[in-house]
């Protein structure tokens, strides 16, 4: 059996290691010292005082693990994660930017030939992204070469998610079955938007007339142009460096965190994939100053008004008091002003702006993503001020842009879509009759998005080994992904200093923040 204490000891190791890493690697002496021991410092307090809150916690049998563990490690594999099988096309920058972080020292700098390459009319461009998730591998890849760094990122990768599905599992107190099935097929209904709007939805992109569904190895997320919410299969497969920590970040979140701990948390969030973590920080300022436990409520209206105030400004104050944790203040305050001033930098972040996107194609968009669900869960979570933010987010975040597209709508989204995914686990429990069946119908026909990630890769990886000169099978596959079949990876950029369409990933080298004071030279 093992406690659930233990495994929210291997969550916290694995979101604070890459931040130790990136400080002893980017940071100047001392400060890099400094700041991470500082860092574990405070992760040792946190820790000590979970296990401090969990002596009695219940555990579960490693046994009820073996399946779900497979099934992960599989899932993992067919995402192109370690170059083991099909990687979609995403996978040629974030290869380019882990190449790099293996091949040149720390800090990425670029020479003044390659920045003016990458970004013309700059002499001293830095790599700068939220590659935290790939600095243990690359650490790694610096001793075993790319080979070595690859199989250790499949393996991280793999660990991550099993920790996911174990926090999940201590939140719905079940066995872990359920969370792994829900993490692989949990997804909006794309498929009926792809039906919906068949003709009209790709009539800018080379896709023959019958192909907008069969075979099923489409991307269906495409089918609302510039607006989507990505499964969380697509999300590992196309963003995992982004995705996983946050859903790491999210579990533990969802399993009640200490305000005391939840700005260092979500500093953590911050450091890996700032969209998500915008997309998380709503939530985070609910559980900062939520009210007090009904009991507490009840007791305080039997008094005077006068004792109801001095008892209401008193709470306010136990709770600010909670929230200016040393954890919170110190360990988050270094994590994201480090953090910060090092994404500040990146040339792309000033574009920012609002989407001219169709009123009716909005709401069908919502309805067909995430309303339906949201809309039968209601009655579970009625005065849940959560639930009620979950709807506004994903309602409005399409509108938005920062960068060169849609990206804040794609990733902010991901605590509020985790958090609903949750809800609909939950809700199978939960729900009786008509409303149960309506919402496993909504389950199904969401799963059809992931089934068809899950069936591409499975697709072109079989044509790679067994089919690699096959014409028939060549344009069967191509409708998706026009890359050879005999490509497996997609690593076509090798180094960031070949791309000049690579912008989101570089920043200011000689004149920022970070690199006139903190960086190391």
């Amino acid at each position: 059996m093992i406690r659930f204490k233990w495994i929210t000891l291997a969550a916290y190791i694995y979101l604070v290691l890459p931040f130790v890493i990136f400080c002893l690697g980017w940071i100047r002496i001392p400060l890099n010292l400094l700041s991470a021991i500082l860092i574990c410092f405070i992760s040792f307090q946190i820790l000590r005082q979970i296990f401090k809150a969990s002596t009695n916690e219940p555990g579960i049998q490693l046994r009820s693990f073996i399946f779900p563990v497979i099934l992960l490690g599989i899932w993992v594999l067919f995402s192109g994660i370690g170059g083991f099988t099909f990687q979609n096309s995403d996978f040629n920058a974030r290869n380019a930017i882990f190449r790099d972080l293996i091949n040149e020292p720390w800090p990425v700098i670029y020479s003044p030939s390659q920045s003016n390459h990458i970004f013309p009319g700059h002499s001293q461009i830095m790599l700068v992204y939220y590659f935290g998730y790939w600095l243990p591998a690359a650490l790694i890849g610096k001793l075993a070469g790319w080979g070595g760094a690859n199989a250790f990122l499949y393996f991280w990768s793999w660990l991550g998610t099993i920790l996911v599905v174990m926090l999940l599992a201590k939140k719905f107190h079940k066995s872990p079955y359920l969370p792994t099935l829900f993490l692989i097929f949990f997804s909006g209904m794309d498929i009926l938007g792809e039906l919906l709007l068949i003709g009209n939805n790709r009539q800018n992109l080379e896709f023959p007339a019958l192909s907008y569904i069969w075979p099923p190895i489409q991307h269906l997320e495409w089918w609302a142009q510039h607006m989507e919410y990505s499964s969380f299969t697509t999300q590992i497969y196309w963003v995992f460096n982004q995705a996983l920590p946050a859903w790491l970040c999210m579990a533990i979140f969802v399993n009640g965190i200490d305000r005391r701990h939840i700005a260092f948390l979500w500093a953590l969030c911050f450091f890996y994939a700032p969209l998500p973590a915008v997309g998380m920080f709503p939530f985070v300022m609910i559980v900062m100053f939520k009210r007090d436990t009904q009991k507490q409520i009840t007791d305080l209206k039997k008094n005077s008004f006068l004792q109801r105030t001095i008892g209401g400004l008193n709470t306010a104050w136990q709770q600010t008091r909670q929230v200016l944790s040393f954890e919170n203040v110190l360990g988050g305050g270094v994590i994201i002003l480090v953090a910060y001033l090092f994404f500040s930098s990146n040339l792309a972040i000033q574009r920012s702006g609002i989407l001219n996107i169709s009123p009716i194609m909005l709401l069908l968009f919502d309805i067909l993503e995430f309303g339906m669900v949201w809309v039968i869960l209601l009655p579970l979570h009625f005065k849940n001020l959560r639930w009620y933010l979950i709807g506004i987010l994903l309602s409005f975040l399409p509108l938005l842009r920062v960068g060169f597209g849609p990206d804040i709508s794609m990733r902010a989204s991901i605590p509020a879509l985790f958090l609903l995914m949750v809800a609909a686990a939950e809700g199978l429990y939960l729900l009786k009759g008509k409303k149960r069946l309506l919402l496993i119908i909504c389950l199904v026909i969401g799963a059809a998005t992931p089934i068809y990630e899950i069936n591409r890769s499975i697709a072109r990886t079989a044509a790679y080994y067994f089919f690699p000169n096959n014409p028939k099978t060549q344009e069967l596959l191509s409708y998706n992904e026009p890359r050879p079949i005999d490509e497996l990876t997609a690593d076509e950029i090798g180094s960031i200093s070949n791309c000049r369409n690579c912008v989101n990933f570089v920043g200011d080298g000689h004149d920022s923040l970070f690199y006139r004071y903190l960086a190391r030279k």
